[in-house]
């Protein structure tokens, strides 16, 4: 757990090992350590050739079961979202009726 708490603001952690031994529930522990607001993405319901409207579902509903937290992160983006080298601003407006998935789909579409 430790190895997780020291590489927090790495771009990438990778957590391995056999299934069944509790990776999940240490990334949970540390997370909640951490006292950060954050969103845990599964990532084991995609097929093995997922397409982009796939994984931008995924992120979706992942964002949206986790409502609560999402509004939380959005406050706290100021000018927006740089992920390995590629940005994103977001304009989020409060009450927006449009949903995330559309949002991303729409970011797909103008080749972002």
């Amino acid at each position: 757990m430790n190895d997780i708490l020291s590489n927090i603001g790495k771009p990438l952690i990778v957590v391995t090992g056999i299934r069944r031994i509790g990776k999940t529930s240490v990334i949970n522990v540390a997370l909640n350590e951490l006292g950060i607001p954050y969103v845990l993405i599964d990532c084991r319901s995609l097929r093995d050739n997922y397409g982009r409207s796939d994984l931008y579902r995924l992120i979706s509903n992942a964002l949206s079961s986790s409502l609560d937290k999402l509004i939380d992160i959005l406050r706290r983006i100021r000018g927006g979202i740089s992920i390995m080298g590629n940005a994103v601003e977001i304009r989020w407006r409060v009450g927006s009726r449009s949903t995330l998935l559309s949002y991303l789909i729409g970011l797909m579409r103008e080749g972002l």
